[in-house]
């Protein structure tokens, strides 16, 4: 197994690895963690990523979360997921609600 593989198995690692990469200023570390995250996106998690990429300036992440949840709108929406962020950020929701379907 590779360590990207290794480092990548779960997705609470690679949000938290998003995270300090951001911190850190290790643009290829947080392309790794944006293109693994991007592969593992569901309808319950998009919000949850959604609102990661808007706190760690993963910009590629944000801006294809944001058209899944476009896509899924009904049910993202309907998520745990979708009203913890809304409650944590709700000017994240705001900004779906204003974006072109």
């Amino acid at each position: 197994m590779s360590f990207e593989a290794f480092i990548l198995k779960s997705f609470p690692s690679t949000v938290f690895l998003l995270s300090e990469a951001d911190l850190l200023g290790l643009s290829r570390l947080q392309a790794i963690c944006e293109n693994r995250l991007l592969e593992s996106i569901t309808i319950e998690n998009a919000a949850s990523l959604f609102h990661a990429s808007d706190m760690y300036l993963a910009m590629n992440l944000r801006s294809k979360t944001l058209n899944y949840i476009l896509s899924h709108f009904e049910s993202v929406t309907k998520t745990v997921a979708f009203e913890d962020m809304a409650r944590a950020n709700v000017e994240l929701v705001f900004e779906i609600l204003r974006s072109p379907r």
